[in-house]
């Protein structure tokens, strides 16, 4: 994903015309009309004069991404509104002419990201991202962005970002985040990597509760409302563990589980660690989060385990590299 995260958002009903609005022509493109129309009032449309830089992005005729980038990279943190709502308008499932699929999840992830950096902030930035991820028509590396930018959205820490403020959207946002990984929900999918996108924005925001963690102090405060009456019972250590034992979920959540256990320094996850190692069947990438897991919280137990599989994938350079700093980590342990 192209928002920075390792591996790289309760499902509430949200109303209204805002849940998921596209864009389309109404006749060949002057340079700065475009028509904007909501699926779910299709015999009401609408014309919005947009700046030519948004005009061009969004231009229905063949156009690069290069091209694209290139306008995009002309706006500045003052958008008018015509412009902010057609660009949150554009991202659906279909490609803007002249770009492919992997050229579009760039473009969109970008659009999303000057859009988060709007000021004053946009209003409709939390409804727009709340409905791209309950649309599970959309692309799920679209939704994957959407949950990814409404974690930056409520907790960033980046000073020039305006962030939330409302607080029934806040409340709005991180619901949204716990439905995500609890399992069983119609909002958790433990096969689509978005579940680790929410397991990393919990992370964040949920205290450390083991005294072996050197994780930062929690994003924002988790003792003050409406946090802690939303997390108040909700317990992340043991959400974690059942991701990193469950063999049915995505080998990104399973690892992702894995390496917040490590970072938090949950040892009851050794004997998880030692299983996937031992299982010929586990992915490189479980095996290498497993490898690390035992580096840092193993014992002399676990260096034994490490050595004998160092000398088994002798040819693995991969694993070999994860398997010395493993065990180098190990003995500096007391």
């Amino acid at each position: 994903m192209k928002l920075r995260t390792s591996f790289i958002a309760v499902l509430i009903a949200v109303t209204g015309a805002g849940v998921m609005l596209w864009w389309n022509a109404i006749h060949k493109p002057s340079a700065t009309t475009i028509q904007i129309t909501s699926p779910q009032r299709s015999e009401v449309s609408h014309s919005n004069i947009l700046s030519p830089s948004a005009a061009a992005l969004l231009t229905p005729e063949f156009s690069p991404l290069a091209a694209r980038l290139g306008n995009l990279a002309m706006f500045g943190d003052k958008l008018p509104a015509a412009d902010r709502k057609a660009i949150l308008a554009s991202i659906t499932n279909t490609p803007p002419n002249g770009l492919s699929k992997e050229d579009w999840h760039s473009l969109a992830n970008d659009m999303l990201q000057v859009l988060r950096k709007q000021h004053p902030p946009a209003p409709e930035y939390t409804d727009s991202l709340v409905a791209m991820w309950n649309d599970k028509t959309l692309d799920p590396t679209l939704r994957d962005y959407a949950l990814q930018q409404l974690r930056e959205w409520v907790a960033d820490g980046d000073s020039r970002t305006s962030h939330e403020e409302r607080p029934e959207k806040i409340v709005l946002i991180y619901r949204t985040f716990l439905d995500a990984v609890i399992p069983g929900h119609h909002s958790c999918d433990p096969q689509s990597t978005t579940t680790g996108t929410a397991l990393l924005a919990l992370d964040e925001w949920l205290p450390v509760k083991t005294p072996e963690s050197s994780a930062a102090s929690p994003i924002p405060d988790s003792s003050a409302p409406p946090f802690s009456q939303i997390f108040s019972a909700f317990d992340f250590k043991q959400l974690l563990l059942t991701y990193s034992a469950n063999a049915a979920s995505h080998r990104g959540v399973r690892s992702t589980a894995i390496q917040l256990c490590t970072s938090r320094g949950i040892r009851d996850a050794i004997p998880i660690a030692r299983s996937i190692i031992s299982d010929n069947s586990s992915a490189t990438i479980l095996r290498i989060a497993a490898i690390s897991l035992l580096g840092t919280l193993g014992s002399a137990e676990e260096r034994a385990l490490l050595s004998t599989f160092q000398q088994q994938n002798a040819r693995d350079p991969i694993l070999q590299a994860s398997l010395q700093k493993a065990l180098s980590d190990l003995s500096h342990q007391p």
